[in-house]
């Protein structure tokens, strides 16, 4: 259903004229002498108003490549009960019906308008430039790792590296610094108890496996940490009032007092 366009057409509608007596469309009869009838632009236009004004109260636009325009709008109009609309299951997202709703009470994607909006990241501005922007309070910039006022990073053992330990403290005896040189399988600071005072250590190879022993003086204010590499186990030298000894998972191993008196968990003290 469309609306006239085409040549000679007009873009206001003819005045009527006034209302004469009912009739009907004849072909005429030449042998009484009665002419056919003329059809009168009056009465076209009035059959594609009345037309057009039933799609209109349909809510269907018109379109010139259809015709079943007429069908539609009577099926829709004749579902209207009092106030409320009704229309046909068929017409559920079907074009020129009705959008359906998911289990979710959603319109699904499928019947959504395409977006022409360009959504591309580097299109969006006013973007945040700070975690706190984003509303993120827990995390921090990995730009922040092993810098300056940021964060430690931890190396492949879960260790901090050396270099972003705090200097420890040396007390040479000789009142000089000697800085010691470690071979590249050898202990480091940071697998020391913090809280040592190392005095000019060396290291000393031990047999032929490469082995090394501590050449010099460890003071050890509360605890040293010795870690197994073969096994990880991890057991600790302490010394606290006047004793020294092993301390493994299950608490003490051994004690040694400075009178010499030694005591294991499973005799105590022996010079009891």
């Amino acid at each position: 259903m469309y609306q006239f366009d085409g040549p000679f057409a007009v873009t206001a509608p003819p005045a009527s004229t006034p209302q004469d007596s009912p009739g009907y469309f004849s072909d005429g009869n030449p042998a009484t002498g009665q002419a056919a009838t003329i059809v009168p632009a009056e009465f076209l236009n009035a059959l594609m108003r009345e037309c057009l004004n039933l799609l209109h109260a349909a809510g269907i636009a018109p379109d010139k490549a259809k015709f079943d325009q007429i069908t539609a709008a009577i099926r829709r109009l004749s579902q209207t009960l009092g106030d409320e609309r009704y229309v046909p299951v068929s017409e559920k997202g079907q074009p020129e019906g009705v959008a359906t709703l998911n289990a979710q009470g959603h319109v699904p994607t499928e019947q959504l308008p395409r977006s022409k909006v360009d959504l591309a990241w580097s299109k969006i501005t006013g973007k945040p430039t700070t975690l706190t922007g984003y509303g993120i309070t827990d995390a921090v910039n990995v730009e922040e790792k092993g810098q300056p006022e940021g964060v430690a990073t931890l190396d492949d053992q879960g260790y901090v590296p050396t270099e972003q330990l705090p200097a420890l403290d040396f007390t040479p005896a000789d009142g000089s610094i000697t800085t010691p040189k470690l071979a590249d399988d050898a202990v480091t600071s940071s697998k020391i108890a913090y809280g040592a005072i190392v005095n000019n250590i060396g290291y000393t190879p031990l047999g032929t496996k490469g082995d090394q022993a501590i050449d010099g003086t460890l003071n050890v204010r509360y605890w040293l940490h010795i870690r197994n590499p073969n096994d990880s186990a991890l057991r600790s030298v302490h010394h606290n009032d006047g004793t020294i000894g092993f301390v493994g998972p299950r608490g003490w191993m051994a004690r040694f007092g400075d009178d010499g008196n030694l005591w294991t968990p499973i005799f105590g003290w022996l010079s009891n």
